[in-house]
């Protein structure tokens, strides 16, 4: 496991250097390049996404007993088949808050999260599935649904989502949401946003492209973590010219990468990634890639240190009670 790196300034890095990164899950060539690493103390697996309970606001979380449910994906969405899930049982209060767009569905994550107190602020456009989404947030303690999509101002919006195994996605007027009033909603409600999820199926490309244009300073307000998937096929939107600058945004908010996952996507998108992707070193099959960042600062660096040195200690006492 790598410790955690303290750059100043923050360098950019170009696109063959960042997929190396990536697609090594922080190991290698991330130390050779000053890319900031962190590891998560304590990081609870859901099937897609894992998030780093240590850096939350509460510690009870972390005895928080797991049990096994079966979701019937078939039931659910109409495909699929039955799916183990792992979640949370309990409601510690942690005290977390997160805006996650983008559910399809499937929503182990934000139910897990709810179950440990955190609140939950859900958005999904997906026109088939909004009052199954609309029912289990009625259901589930903690959750706020609203069907709404992501994009920037209607004036800026070029993506228009096709149609997926999920369902249609509006694309009119009136029918999306900017991620600035998002998190302010979720400050309005709660005072802060710990956590933001992205898994919106392209829209990922121009909310992040301006995110940095009119509100740069954003991601400042997320005081935790970045669970962001990026679609890296073409009619997903997917614009390597803008990758390095949208990762070097995110580094440069204080985020280190502590978790990379490969997600296959749907067949149909398959070995169809983006071809500068592909030559800098991504895997042509893999269509998407799922990105777990967390904020790191002095205070995790001395705490690192800290730890390190009680357990050198501990050792110069064990050889001192040793023979000789």
């Amino acid at each position: 496991m790598l410790c955690l790196l303290s750059v100043t300034p923050l360098a950019s890095v170009n696109l063959t250097a960042w997929v190396t990164a990536i697609t090594s899950n922080g190991a290698g060539d991330y130390d050779r390049l000053e890319v900031p690493t962190s590891t998560c103390k304590h990081a609870q697996p859901y099937p897609d996404w894992t998030v780093c309970l240590s850096d939350l606001s509460t510690r009870a979380d972390l005895k928080l007993p797991i049990h096994r449910v079966v979701v019937n994906q078939k039931a659910l969405l109409g495909h699929g088949k039955e799916i183990s899930r792992f979640v949370p049982s309990g409601k510690p209060e942690a005290n977390c808050s997160i805006v996650s767009v983008g559910l399809g569905g499937e929503v182990d994550f934000e139910t897990g999260m709810a179950r440990l107190g955190c609140t939950v602020f859900a958005y999904d456009p997906t026109e088939e599935l909004q009052s199954l989404h609309a029912a289990w947030a009625a259901a589930t303690p903690g959750v706020h649904f609203r069907a709404y999509g992501l994009g920037p101002p209607q004036n800026k919006v070029r993506y228009v989502p096709p149609p997926t195994m999920y369902g249609t996605v509006p694309s009119a007027a009136g029918t999306k949401l900017t991620l600035e009033a998002m998190i302010a909603a979720a400050e309005r409600a709660v005072g802060k946003v710990d956590i933001v999820k992205l898994d919106c199926t392209g829209c990922e490309w121009e909310v992040m492209e301006d995110l940095m244009d009119r509100t740069p300073e954003l991601l400042s307000r997320v005081t935790s973590q970045l669970l962001f998937e990026w679609h890296a096929v073409p009619k997903y939107d997917a614009r390597a010219s803008t990758f390095v600058n949208i990762l070097d945004h995110i580094r440069s908010h204080g985020f280190s990468l502590f978790k990379s996952r490969v997600n296959l996507g749907f067949v149909t998108d398959r070995d169809q990634a983006l071809p500068e992707l592909v030559a800098a070193g991504w895997n042509k099959t893999d269509c998407c890639m799922e990105l777990h960042f967390r904020k790191t600062n002095s205070e995790d660096e001395d705490e690192d240190e800290d730890e390190a040195e009680d357990e050198d200690e501990g050792k110069g006492k064990g050889k001192g009670k040793g023979k000789g």
